[in-house]
């Protein structure tokens, strides 16, 4: 009881300390502060004075509200035997996770692409990429049918086509298109965007990357994809940051083939 007691006298000076220090601002001047963009330095003032002058109450019965109540839960809460620690993790427990906020939609923001192709004009597959479950079979006939499909369109026609329930979206760059897959509902002005993307970090890397780039390097094209979409969803929408861990990832190929050629050479020395 003596411990209670002091805690409440504590609050009790608290908070009449506080009702007669929170400051008064209207909230005019508060939208002053923020259009005028700079303040002289006696007007400056700390984030935490400002947070405080935004939800300060305008009257002083209403200031000495806040801090009575606020004192009043943290007694009943100490008699009760809690401890702070004990109280932030009941608020934390307290407080909805996104996922119970907004249930699936968080899952919607995103397109989710079943599967990348490049094919050349002559109908050669250059890269493929599933990111759905699909068997050799079916993956043969879903290259057969989009290559036929795709390729045979005429340069006026739009970049989208509807395709058993999924919705291929294409771009031509010289002599490759470049097509991913997404489902019906899903925006394809986007995916067009991530392909551009793609395209981009390749000519950043190769240096005007061409179809021959990827037929000799098509380890570096898988990298960079790689490095752009994850599980079908866009990882990394920044083309420096692509091209710096790709060159990262070539800075160690090169120091493991360094280290073995030079085991290979200690190994040949030591059979001679």
């Amino acid at each position: 009881m003596a411990r209670i007691a002091a805690v409440a006298a504590t609050l009790l000076l608290a908070a009449a300390v506080a009702a007669t220090t929170l400051p008064t601002t209207s909230p005019a001047r508060g939208i002053r502060l923020l259009e005028g963009g700079r303040s002289s330095p006696a007007a400056a003032v700390d984030d935490e004075e400002v947070a405080t002058a935004a939800v300060a109450p305008t009257s002083a019965g209403a200031a000495s509200e806040a801090p009575l109540s606020l004192m009043w839960w943290l007694v009943m809460a100490l008699r009760d035997g809690g401890s702070a620690a004990a109280m932030s993790e009941g608020a934390a427990a307290a407080a909805p996770s996104p996922a119970e906020m907004y249930g699936d939609e968080l899952g919607d923001l995103e397109n989710k692409i079943n599967f990348v192709l490049l094919i050349s004009r002559q109908g050669k597959v250059r890269l493929t990429k599933w990111y759905s479950p699909y068997t050799q079979k079916e993956r043969t006939k879903v290259i057969r049918e989009l290559s036929g499909l795709i390729l045979t369109r005429g340069p006026k026609l739009c970049n989208f086509v509807e395709w058993k329930g999924y919705k291929v979206v294409y771009r031509r760059y010289a002599s490759l298109y470049f097509c991913m897959c997404i489902d019906a509902e899903d925006n394809e002005l986007e995916v067009l965007e991530i392909i551009h993307h793609f395209v981009e970090v390749l000519d950043r890397y190769f240096g005007s990357v061409c179809e021959l780039d990827l037929i000799f390097n098509f380890h570096k094209a898988y990298y960079i994809l790689d490095e752009i979409l994850i599980a079908g969803e866009l990882q990394e929408s920044s083309k420096k940051n692509v091209a710096r861990l790709i060159a990262a990832q070539d800075s160690l190929v090169e120091a493991a083939k360094e280290e073995a050629s030079s085991i290979s050479n200690i190994i040949a020395q030591a059979t001679k």
